[in-house]
């Protein structure tokens, strides 16, 4: 046992938490204002990067990204969420010893596969990219899994306690340190490899960072029998998590080999307007996982719950279309109109796939908080499965869906179809019963975003667009208290 006072539970040692919709959605965004604030600088200067590589080495740039930010995931191997859910439940642990716990799991995992990457990195970059040329690139791979699988630890020790602020500020000093060693990467000619490197260094900086401001949760020895409860409660997550990022690499790779490196250039400059959407479902997920864990202790909790779900249903369906009308432009900023493919498209796409995620997080929601990790992984490898049949129809054809597009099509599929299996999955399995209003206002949102991305007349994006905001204003309304009582 440490000096300090470990068989206090969260609620008790931290300030009382806001459990109204508004403190909730205050703290979502502090969450997502860090990582917008970082990505936006970043997504600044992808033109420049992509000026500096060429689209076909800026393509191979982002299959090696996709693939370090797969492999931290991986690494992760759920420790995130089995951590959160033994500090919110430590009856049978000591409070301090969880996240001490699972930063030496990740250490000791990421250790290990970056020292055999690296081993092995000339032989992978013949395997992946067709020539061995890019071996220190791979190998930088190996290294940004065990950086940032410490970083995500120490960001998952933040999101717990609900330092929303802290948490907001190492993903900004990141990303902006990343975003300046970019920057002097593409003033030197840089390649591949030391663009991988500048990733290397800003995940270096936010993990040292993320362990500094949590350093009072971290002071403690790890203990044996507490990293087995994690990794038995995480790796079962493990798989979902793969089927994830395993979707995203071998889409980008299929891509590759099928078509060519400059359409995963296309496929992710598409995805990367999909990146502010992705930042607000992650901050709504950040603030909305200790919120649930808490809610659900009280007789009205799943009412609320619901009623959350409703609220963030309509936020995002709103968010993707509102970031579906600026998607044209940006893409062509992004890309210097240096990409045959149609990015535009593929950005449509790739706003309907991140709704999905977003959607997909609250079916599954409850699911994890009862432990019921099956009911996530068969969703997503049920989307990953459809996906892939889609892609593989899809990306050898020369039509408007062939392509970096095809490759969005079969991604957002994949989502859709994983949010459907793990709704009805959680509604069998589970005690809570989230109202299909949830989904509503996607119904309309997603044809308006495809339709505001595309070729289609000025009247057609228009009317979809008025629809979908007044079935997004209709369900706002509908969750509103009534005037007597305060906002739950």
């Amino acid at each position: 046992m440490s000096s300090t006072d470990t068989s206090t539970r969260p609620s008790e040692a931290s300030p009382r938490r806001e459990a109204g919709f508004r403190a909730f959605f205050r703290r979502s965004i502090i969450f997502t204002l860090g990582p917008i604030v970082g990505k936006a600088l970043g997504i600044a200067v992808v033109p420049f990067v992509v000026d500096a590589l060429g689209p076909e080495d800026f393509g191979r740039f982002e299959l090696l990204s996709t693939a370090a930010s797969a492999l931290a995931s991986l690494l992760l191997v759920g420790l995130d969420l089995s951590s959160i859910s033994l500090f919110h439940r430590p009856e049978k642990h000591e409070v301090q010893r969880v996240f001490p716990s699972a930063l030496a799991v990740a250490v000791v995992l990421g250790l290990i596969v970056a020292v055999v990457v690296g081993i092995g990195r000339s032989s992978l970059s013949s395997i992946v990219l067709d020539s061995s040329s890019y071996g220190l690139a791979v190998a930088m791979v190996g290294l940004y899994g065990l950086v940032s699988v410490v970083g995500l630890v120490g960001r998952a020790a933040l999101r717990a306690d609900e330092r929303a602020v802290q948490h907001s500020v190492v993903a900004a000093v990141s990303s902006i340190v990343t975003t300046l060693l970019v920057i002097g990467v593409i003033v030197a000619d840089g390649t591949i490899a030391q663009v991988m490197m500048a990733h290397v260094g800003g995940a270096a900086i936010g993990a040292g960072l993320v362990l500094w401001l949590a350093r009072d949760l971290f002071d403690a020895a790890p203990e044996p029998q507490t990293g087995r409860s994690l990794v038995v409660l995480g790796v079962p997550q493990l798989v979902a998590v793969a089927a994830i990022w395993g979707g995203e690499v071998m889409h980008r790779a299929l891509l590759n080999e099928l078509v060519g490196p400059e359409a995963v250039g296309a496929l992710g400059i598409g995805a990367r307007i999909g990146l502010a959407l992705l930042f607000v479902v992650v901050g709504l997920q950040s603030a909305w996982h200790p919120r649930v864990f808490d809610l659900l202790n009280r007789p009205d909790g799943m009412n609320i719950v619901a009623k959350d779900a409703t609220r963030i249903g309509v936020l995002l369906s709103a968010g993707a279309v509102a970031l579906s009308v600026i998607a044209a432009p940006a893409v062509e900023y992004l890309g210097r109109g240096r990409f045959t493919t149609d990015t535009a498209a593929i950005a449509g796409w790739m706003i309907v796939m991140v709704a999905g995620t977003g959607f997909l997080h609250m079916a599954t929601l409850h699911s994890v908080t009862e432990r019921k990790f099956g009911d996530t992984t068969v969703a997503l490898l049920a989307g990953l499965a459809v996906s892939l049949l889609i892609a593989v129809i899809l990306v050898p054809s020369s039509g408007d869906f062939g392509g970096g597009v095809g490759s969005a099509v079969a991604m957002a599929s994949s989502q859709w179809i994983a949010a459907a299996v793990g709704w009805s999955l959680a509604s069998r399995s589970t005690s809570l019963r989230l109202p299909l209003g949830v989904v509503f206002p996607a119904i309309f949102a997603m044809p308006a975003c495809l339709a505001i991305t595309s070729g289609a007349s000025l009247s057609i994006k228009l009317g979809l667009g008025v629809l979908a905001a007044a079935v997004c204003a209709r369900q706002l309304w509908a969750t509103r208290p009534p005037a007597s009582q305060a906002t739950p």
